[in-house]
């Protein structure tokens, strides 16, 4: 569940970004995609982390079951990341 989240979470902020010129702040800035599950939250009712670093790349992250850093199985972090602009520097496509 949570990482299908995130994928969906990916199609929103660069929606978001194609349509506002910038990523959001956050991702409580996203509007609801219809017809898709568009929960910020991971699989145990956690919010999932947003993040972009310096050089553009946005990442998602959850802590897994037990909410800690690290972990196997259930327990292991959940990181997604894709950079939000292609080499011409347009907003990246899926």
């Amino acid at each position: 569940m949570t990482a299908t989240r995130m994928q969906v979470l990916k199609h929103r902020v660069l929606q978001y970004a194609q349509s506002h010129g910038e990523l959001p702040k956050s991702l409580a800035a996203l509007p609801p995609m219809e017809g898709y599950d568009s929960s910020v939250r991971d699989g145990w009712k956690r919010d999932i982390v947003f993040e972009v670093s310096a050089s553009g790349v946005v990442s998602f992250r959850s802590l897994g079951r037990d909410g800690a850093v690290g972990g196997s199985g259930e327990d292991a972090d959940i990181i997604r990341s894709f950079p939000a602009r292609d080499a011409q520097t347009k907003w990246s496509d899926e």
